[in-house]
């Protein structure tokens, strides 16, 4: 079975407009979980959105200006493009696309939909296939094309399609990641389903108080281990398993059964044990639910040794691009050797054993288990590995 390999790595968020700023970020335990600027919503919550206009990303995209462009296809494409040049990827004849969005570009058509007919170039960003296409289009990929949409999980399920179709030998080469941007549509969702902190999200805090929304872009570049040959590796993809728990329509169960089996079988599937894993990116969105629920599935398997944190704290919740964005950190954490710091945490929640990183540190790191889980239950585990 084909071995796959991470070659190339990009992202923006609301730490950084590339790699390199987001690693200082990281270090620094710097976030940008504050009022929005360009978001325009009757709802004032604080939410980590990128410091820049969509004038200012379309030239960061390198497009040309007076062109309505999505915010979400701009933070994809910014990404996109990094993740290939990293991977010193100019033939593309073979390139694959998988990426994910749960909003698609509704900060476009939400806008508009009142007045429909007055803005008919502008109704193809209804769709969810629409921005992977543009993005296609604009990299000049041709190959297989895929859409996935399994809510805060999606960009991890892609990563973990990508990661079969290139073990299967049914492709070489797959560009996949995941963007969201913000909108008053999952501001509006968010807090009606009261899980909107009204404070700033602290994963894993014993006042946790819920998710702060982020927006961002992030992509990797997967290889076969032949078609990688002679190139830098970032690391491998070593485990993958999805478990759809389907507990709740919101919510993962609160003894995260979901959670421990998707972990469970990600190590099978990586022929790894718990004590092998050095570090553990969290899915950790900062709700009272969720992070007991991943606290309990994490305790069952890990106990208290390995370390722990969630990323959260820094970029807020990225939705479909969280999976992706976690991974690019966990990818980081092999690089660099070090695991990152729990943001914004202040007093670690009573219920865990978890071994929580408070600040950044240098460690060893080998194997790292990221986790994306979903609304419904679609709970993802990805195992990535030092090469």
């Amino acid at each position: 079975m084909n071995r796959v390999f991470v070659t190339g790595i990009g992202a923006i968020s609301a730490i950084g407009n590339n790699i390199a700023e987001q690693l200082q970020s990281l270090r620094k335990g710097t976030n940008n979980i504050v009022s929005a600027k360009f978001l325009k919503s009757a709802i004032k919550l604080p939410v980590a959105e990128i410091p820049h206009s969509n004038e200012e990303l379309t030239s960061l995209a390198g497009l040309p200006g007076g062109v309505t462009y999505s915010r979400t296809f701009l933070l994809g494409l910014i990404a996109a493009k990094e993740a290939l040049e990293t991977a010193h990827l100019s033939d593309r004849s073979d390139l694959q696309l998988i990426s994910s969005s749960t909003n698609a570009a509704i900060e476009i058509t939400e806008n508009i939909y009142q007045h429909p007919e007055e803005h008919q170039s502008l109704l193809k960003y209804f769709h969810a296939n629409q921005i992977p296409l543009d993005i296609a289009k604009e990299l000049g990929i041709n190959g297989r094309q895929y859409t996935i949409s399994t809510a805060c999980s999606s960009s991890a399920n892609g990563i973990m399609l990508a990661t079969r179709l290139i073990r299967s030998g049914k492709a070489k080469r797959v560009l996949v990641g995941g963007n969201d941007s913000l909108a008053r549509f999952s501001i509006n969702g968010f807090n009606a389903l009261e899980i909107a902190s009204p404070t700033g999200s602290r994963p894993f805090d014993e006042n946790r108080d819920g998710v702060s929304l982020g927006e961002a872009g992030a992509y990797l570049v997967l290889e076969s281990e032949e078609a990688a040959k002679g190139k830098p590796v970032y690391g491998e993809v070593r485990g993958y398993a999805n478990v759809n728990e389907a507990y709740h329509a919101t919510a993962t169960s609160p003894e995260g059964k979901g959670a421990q089996q998707a972990i469970s079988d990600a190590l099978a599937i990586a022929h790894l044990s718990a004590g092998d894993i050095s570090y553990i990116n969290a899915h950790g969105t900062g709700t009272k639910v969720n992070d007991l629920s991943e606290s309990n599935a994490i305790g069952n398997l890990f106990g208290d040794q390995t370390p722990v944190s969630s990323t959260k704290g820094y970029t807020g919740h990225t939705l479909a691009a969280c999976g992706a964005l976690e991974a690019v950190f966990s990818i980081l954490a092999i690089r660099e050797q070090q695991v990152w710091g729990n943001c914004r945490l202040l007093q670690p929640m009573s219920e865990t054993s978890m071994n929580i990183v408070k600040e950044t540190r240098s460690a060893t790191v080998n194997h790292v288990l990221s986790n994306s889980f979903g609304f419904g239950g679609n709970d993802t585990s990805l195992i990535f590995s030092k090469i």
